[in-house]
């Protein structure tokens, strides 16, 4: 029943946006909080491409760039179609409840000599392959299980863990390598697949999750190669507050990052009441409101005012696009 209710729920759409310019440019900010995440959605890319990069350890970082730079538009809209709410009040993320395991447990056969550095938590074992095997690969270990004659190992970096197990599994002494099983419903998660255009999905999950999340909110979004991004949907089901650990994790200022090419104009007055003034002999402009909805757009004549009064009071984003397709983005306030 409780299924049940939950996917009738989940069909509940909240909007739709227009599709909002944006920038892909990684600031630094994103970049430390989010690329464990990017690592972890290239790693499920690879095996779904079924990729002969699969056998690597190491993620290529070809990979990771290419979905760096297609959820960096997202982020870059810092509070438009409800990215401060996916980065910074929900801080949504894949690592660690997605592809990449935080542990891995090595089932040992007591019989080699070796194997006594791993019971008394030593890493180095005077094993020569296997020590410079996980010196190179940054594998620490961190516990042991005397009834299962068990070690659990911890990375210090983000890898191809399936990878390295399959290259565990090789050495003496191991019987039997597998990750520890993951318990309920994962409260964050992104996916990621490529298509014509970039498609993300972000989930933050709370209540009850070991037994599968009572309360759980996705945005979908997609951006494409342009920097341009659409808030799909934003569907939810709520019956609960949301709890405290997953709201305002990141309260810092997001700084968005200047377009390169972006035109040399003023827009005046900002505020604006009735007539607004974009300093360029010929362009287009678009305005859209805090969820991504054009609410005006046309034409630019650098000797004519453009009309807003039409437009209700709030705050509002402008894109304009100059007769050589230079851009601009900025916030207006409509008074």
């Amino acid at each position: 029943m409780r299924l049940l209710l939950f996917t009738l729920a989940m069909c509940l759409t909240l909007f739709v946006s227009a599709q909002t310019p944006s920038v892909c440019t990684p600031d630094t900010f994103f970049t430390n909080h989010y690329e464990n995440d990017i690592k972890d959605l290239a790693v499920k890319r690879i095996y779904d491409l079924m990729s002969p990069d699969t056998v690597l350890i190491e993620i290529p970082p070809a990979y990771c760039d290419t979905i760096r730079n297609a959820m960096a538009p997202i982020f870059n809209l810092n509070n438009l179609l409800e990215a401060d709410s996916v980065f910074r009040r929900y801080c949504v993320h894949s690592y660690p409840f997605g592809n990449i395991h935080t542990t891995i447990k090595v089932v040992i056969d007591p019989s080699y000599s070796w194997t006594a550095a791993w019971v008394g938590l030593t890493t180095v074992t005077g094993y020569a392959d296997l020590d410079a095997f996980m010196s190179r690969y940054n594998y620490q270990v961190t516990g042991y299980s005397a009834s299962y004659n068990e070690v659990t190992l911890s990375p210090t970096r983000v890898l191809n863990d399936r990878s390295f197990v399959d290259s565990l599994k090789r050495f003496s002494g191991i019987t039997d390598v597998y990750f520890s099983q993951r318990i309920g419903g994962a409260p964050y998660g992104i996916t990621y697949e490529r298509g014509a255009e970039n498609k993300f999905i972000f989930l933050s999950a709370w209540g009850d999750c070991p037994s599968g999340c009572l309360n759980a909110k996705y945005w979908t979004y997609t951006t494409d190669d342009n920097c341009n991004v659409t808030l799909v949907s934003v569907t939810q089901h709520i019956t609960a507050p949301t709890p405290h650990y997953a709201t305002n994790c990141y309260p810092a200022p997001v700084n968005v990052p200047a377009i390169a090419n972006a035109a040399a104009i003023n827009v005046y007055p900002n505020p604006v009441n009735d007539q607004l003034y974009i300093s360029i002999a010929r362009g287009r402009y678009m305005l859209t409101n805090m969820l991504g909805q054009t609410m005006q757009q046309g034409a630019i004549d650098a000797n004519k005012a453009i009309n807003v009064s039409e437009i209700p009071s709030g705050m509002y984003f402008l894109n304009v696009v100059d007769d050589i397709g230079r851009s601009y983005n900025s916030k207006l306030i409509k008074q």
